[in-house]
Parts: C-alpha cells; structure tokens; sequence
C-alpha cells in the first residue's frame, strides 16, 4: 500500500515537470512549427472561400525518427451543389500547381483525386460526389444527404533525402511516355475536317471528337444557330452559336455540357454556311497586349493576374472572357453584355481563354 501512495505521489510530481520542460523545449524551438501547414493556408483560405467548412486536420513537422517530410492534411465537407469541386484547378494554379486528374477511374468508391508537384512539393485533392465514410482526426465520419467530404493533402519534400513519394503516371498516358502538352491530354485530338452547307443541317461527329473549335462563317439574313446534341438527339446544354444575320467566329464546343458529351450538331440556318473542325490544341496563345473582332479562342499559359478589358459591342449583346482548365474548372474574367471597360482576373495557366463579343475587344495585364 505504501509502495503504491509512492508511485502515484511520483507520478502527480512528473507529470507537472513533463509539461513544465515540453513548454520551455517549444519556446526555445525544440518543436519547430510545420512548415507544411503554414504554406498550406493560402490554399485552405481560399478553399473556405469557396463554400469548404473545415472539419478536422492533421500533420507532422518532419522531424521525427520515423517521418522526415513535412506533411499536412485538411478534410472539409461541402455541399453537393457546391462549385468548389469545379475551382480547385484553379485554386491549385494560383498557388503554383498544376493539378491533373490521376488514374482512379475504377475505383469503386468514386473517389476522383487530383495531384500536382512543385518544386518536390506534392498538392493531393481527393473528392467524391458518393455518400462516404472517411477517418477525421482520431474518429470516423460520414457525409448527410447533400453533402461530401474534400480531402486535401499538402507535403514537402523529405529532409534527409529530399524527395518526395513520386506522382502516378498520368491516366491518359502510358508510363515512360513523353509527357504530352497540357491541352492534348484535357481535350479530343483529331484530324482538321470541314463540312458545308446551305439552310437546315445536321453533323455527325466521329468517335473521338468531344470537343473542338470551331471556325464558322456563314452568309444570310435570317436566324443561325449550332446546337450540340448527345447519343439521344437531346441538348448537351450547349447552345454553341446564336445570331441573326452574316456571322464569323471561332468558338469551342464540349467545354461546358450538363453532363452529356456532343454526338452530333445541327445547324438551323436560312443561307450558306462553313464550319472547319480543329482541336483546341491547335488555337494560338494568347500574346498581351492583344486586340480582336468577335468571337474567339486561345491557348494560356502564363501567371495569374488582373487583365484590363474593353470592348466595344453593343447592348444586349454578350461579351464574356472565360478560362477553362479543362474537364474540371471554369472561370470568368468577366462576363456581361454590352460595351465594356475594366479589370477582370486570370488564373495561372495553362488554359483555354474564350473570347465571346459581337464588337471589337482589347486584353492586357494591368499595370
């Protein structure tokens, strides 16, 4: 009995020691601060921004015997109408990465996960749209009806070896490959064909055209439009052309479906009209300052940043300048109608800009 009250005395003496000596260890630096975290919160806030609630996190500064690379993890819940899911190329481009999809397509669970490296430094998102169970902190968790979960991991490269697990191969190529340009592994590559055709008209796709550019001119006083439609005969959502009168663009089709991918365009017109079909791989990059007439497409691979904007159309009539990061994100420098003047921010690239104006318009980096 004695020996007991001994040990517990000793005890309830060390315990207040430990902690007295961990303090004075962290104020004098014993445990550093995770480097991983910190850089992580540009990311987390603008996460936040865009409709995450964090849940739980975790991570290690790195310093262990048993874990040298930094590492940090978020786990948020969102909703399933959230369009979070759709800005993370974008959030990933602001801070430096460029986030691919990696080759989870069979993966039962649904889970879709993005990665990108710089500098040795890995950015993993992992995401599904699937009811799910998933470990936060020290308990397990599971999404409501309307909601689910976005698990972000951020690490840096090892302190000893520096290095960092290496990234899958690319789910759209074979390991040892050439590593492809961005805009051939996010949209259709084919060959350039053209079709031509007076009054009302259909177009058939062939198998391996999803998406494109579109060089359209056509001649008449009546009503022209080119909708896209999928294996039904049904809108993908797309209403690719609209006008009344002579009209001539480049505009792109497959960016921004409900879902459904293009089997086919019809062509409602009352004149003459030539449409030339060509990847979005092959459109020009984008040089600032740049000037142009109309409806048109680039290619971006340049830093984020404001744009100075104008252009000249007329009222009632759209102008839009639109990013897209291929089959995952979407965003507007500006969109509105009518004559404009002013700033309208880009994300990093590499990217599709998409032009859409019925005047004259101007784009350069703001000073």
């Amino acid at each position: 009995m004695e020996r007991r009250r001994i040990v517990i005395i000793g005890v309830a003496v060390l315990v207040p020691i430990l902690a007295i000596a961990c303090v004075f260890v962290y104020a004098l630096g014993g445990f550093p601060p995770n480097a991983a975290k910190s850089a992580f919160e540009p990311i987390g806030h603008a996460i936040e921004s865009a409709g995450g609630h964090q849940l739980c996190d975790s991570g290690d500064a790195g310093y262990g015997p048993d874990n040298t690379q930094p590492w940090y993890d978020a786990v948020y819940q969102i909703s399933n109408h959230s369009t979070l899911p759709a800005r993370l190329v974008a959030i990933g481009a602001d801070n430096g990465f460029t986030l691919t999809r990696r080759e989870t397509p069979d993966d039962p669970t649904g889970v879709q996960l993005l990665q990108g490296m710089n500098n040795q430094r890995t950015l993993s998102v992992s995401f599904s749209s699937r009811a799910s169970e998933l470990k936060c902190g020290s308990s397990k968790i599971t999404s409501t009806n309307g909601t689910e979960f976005l698990d972000v991991q951020f690490a840096f490269p090892s302190r000893t070896d520096g290095a960092t697990s290496p990234l899958a191969p690319e789910a759209t190529q074979t390991p040892g490959t050439p590593q492809l340009p961005w805009a051939q592994t996010q949209f259709s590559v084919f060959a350039p064909f053209r079709a031509d055709g007076t009054g009302n008209g259909a177009i058939t796709l062939p198998p391996a055209v999803a998406s494109g550019a579109l060089t359209v001119s056509y001649h008449g006083s009546g009503p022209f439009a080119i909708v896209a439609l999928d294996g039904t005969g049904a809108s993908t959502g797309e209403r690719i052309v609209d006008a009344v009168g002579d009209y001539s663009g480049v505009v792109p089709f497959g960016l921004h479906g409900v879902g459904t991918v293009a089997k086919s365009l019809t062509i409602t017109s009352g004149g003459s009209w030539s449409i030339s079909f060509a990847p979005l791989s092959t459109m020009p990059t984008i040089t600032l300052p740049s000037t142009g007439s109309g409806d048109r497409i680039f290619r971006y691979d340049g830093r984020a940043g404001d744009w100075m904007i104008t252009n000249t159309g007329p009222d009632g009539k759209t102008f839009e300048v639109r990013q897209y990061f291929g089959d995952l994100a979407v965003d507007s420098a500006y969109s509105g109608d009518g004559a404009f003047s002013g700033r309208g921010p880009v994300n990093a690239g590499p990217s599709i800009i998409v032009v859409t104006s019925s005047g004259d318009w101007t784009a350069n980096r703001a000073p």
